[in-house]
């Protein structure tokens, strides 16, 4: 038997729209004026009413999309975020479940991590894997003051090890470069699809 866990008043209240952000980056003309509600994303899709939210961290993405009044939705989960499977799969079906023309997911989705990609080679400094940086400054601590291990309950540890080129941070199964860019700064470049 189906059972009820939220009132259709307290759930109308959820997906109510409460203040308007900003485009979607690759979204096209066919996802405009997304709205935040409460923890969910209402976007107009097509002339119907989308609901979704994405999720990312250590590794895994998601995204819940659905449509409530057409009563159909695609949850997509990976433990991978080198793509970006998380767009093209579940509006190349809703195009297909609509029955509208199938817009261009894939090729946008690919320009879009062609712009990622430019933009970290234009960030890259002289080994290729940090950001360009402020040439001739120097920490004004030795490295192994910024070494040690972080914890937070929600996100976990993070470890800072001082190394030749720079720092090293680790965040679970991630290590990234850290150099030093001034005073007590330092950048790190992370691929926006390892990480």
């Amino acid at each position: 038997p189906r059972a009820r866990v939220i009132s259709e008043a307290n759930l109308a209240e959820v997906h109510r729209p409460i203040f308007p952000m900003p485009p979607m980056e690759y979204g096209g003309p066919e996802i405009f004026d997304p709205q935040q509600a409460l923890g969910l994303v209402v976007a107009p899709y097509r002339g119907r009413r989308l609901i979704f939210h994405t999720g990312c961290f250590g590794g895994f993405k998601s995204i819940q999309t659905f449509f409530p009044a057409e009563g159909f939705g695609v949850i997509v989960l990976t433990n991978s975020m080198s793509h970006m499977l998380e767009t093209v799969l579940p509006f190349t079906i809703f195009d297909r479940l609509l029955g509208v023309e199938p817009a261009p997911w894939e090729k946008r989705c690919r320009e879009e991590m062609n712009k990622w990609d430019a933009l970290m080679k234009s960030l890259a400094g002289d080994d290729g894997n940090t950001a360009r940086r402020s040439r001739g400054t120097r920490p004004p601590h030795p490295l192994s003051d910024y070494a040690g291990r972080f914890e937070h309950p929600g996100y976990g540890p993070l470890g800072v090890e001082a190394r030749k080129y720079g720092l090293a941070v680790t965040f679970h199964d991630f290590t990234l470069r850290a150099k030093h860019d001034c005073d007590d700064s330092f950048q790190t470049i992370a691929d926006p699809r390892g990480l």
